[in-house]
C-alpha cells in the first residue's frame, strides 16, 4: 500500500473528509475560506507548508488544504503532520 493511501486512511480516521482522493495529492475539505486560511496558517506556524485552495480554484464553500505525499517523506514526518492536523482540526472545530 502506497504512503498516500495510508495517509488518506489516517486522515479519515481522524474525521477529515479527503474527498475520496485516489492520488498522492490529498485534499482535506475545510469548507469555509476563513477556516481554510487559518488552518494553513496554523500549520505553517508548526513548520508545515500546506496550501489553502479556495475560490476561484474550487467552488465557494469547498475550500480545502492540499497535501502531497512523496516517497521521501518519513514515517516520523507523516506522524508529525497527522498530529498537527488533528490539533488544528480540533482547535478550529473541523473534526
Amino acid at each position: 500500500m502506497g504512503k498516500y493511501r495510508i495517509f488518506e486512511r489516517e486522515f479519515a480516521k481522524l474525521g477529515f473528509n479527503t474527498l475520496n482522493s485516489q492520488t498522492p495529492i490529498i485534499p482535506i475539505l475545510i469548507g469555509e475560506e476563513k477556516k481554510a486560511i487559518n488552518f494553513a496558517k496554523l500549520l505553517f506556524e508548526r513548520n508545515i507548508y500546506a496550501p489553502c485552495i479556495r475560490w476561484p480554484a474550487v467552488p465557494k464553500g469547498k475550500a480545502r488544504i492540499r497535501f502531497l505525499v512523496m516517497a521521501t517523506h518519513t514515517k516520523e514526518q507523516i506522524d508529525d503532520l497527522l498530529t498537527a492536523c488533528e490539533e488544528v482540526g480540533k482547535l478550529l472545530k473541523i473534526i
